[in-house]
């Protein structure tokens, strides 16, 4: 379990009812890892897939460590291999977005990913 979890989710195996993942993401804090000082870690523990266990998610702050972490899950989960599902969703989506990092994408196509998802999705919130 992740010391101060601040958020979890129990996610089911697709086509192994009794099977579960769960997903703990912890408080972000100041100086998480002592080998990166004034750094912001947040601390992240997927339970159900062997060799998955805690790892952590660094940021310049604490918003960004938290945005990494749930990113980390993600990208864990999508690895796995594992079919997921929660609350009965379409197999395979188990509601986490993707997070839009520009400093990773630059700020110009981040702002016309964003475009693009405001542009398809508008019609459905209308």
């Amino acid at each position: 379990m992740v010391p101060a979890m601040i958020a979890g989710r129990k996610l089911r195996v697709v086509g192994q009812p009794e099977r579960t993942v769960e997903v703990f993401i912890g408080s972000p804090v100041l100086d998480f890892d002592p080998d990166f000082p004034g750094v912001w870690g947040c601390p992240v523990s997927i339970a159900g897939i062997a060799g998955l266990g805690t790892d952590r998610a660094l940021g310049e702050d604490s918003l960004q460590a938290l945005l990494l972490a749930v990113e980390l899950v993600r990208k864990k989960l999508d690895e796995s291999g594992l079919v997921l599902t929660w609350l009965d969703e379409e197999p395979g989506h188990v509601c986490i977005p993707r997070t839009m990092m520009a400093y990773a994408l630059g700020a110009q196509l981040a702002r016309e990913v964003e475009q693009y998802v405001e542009d398809r999705t508008s019609t459905f919130t209308k």
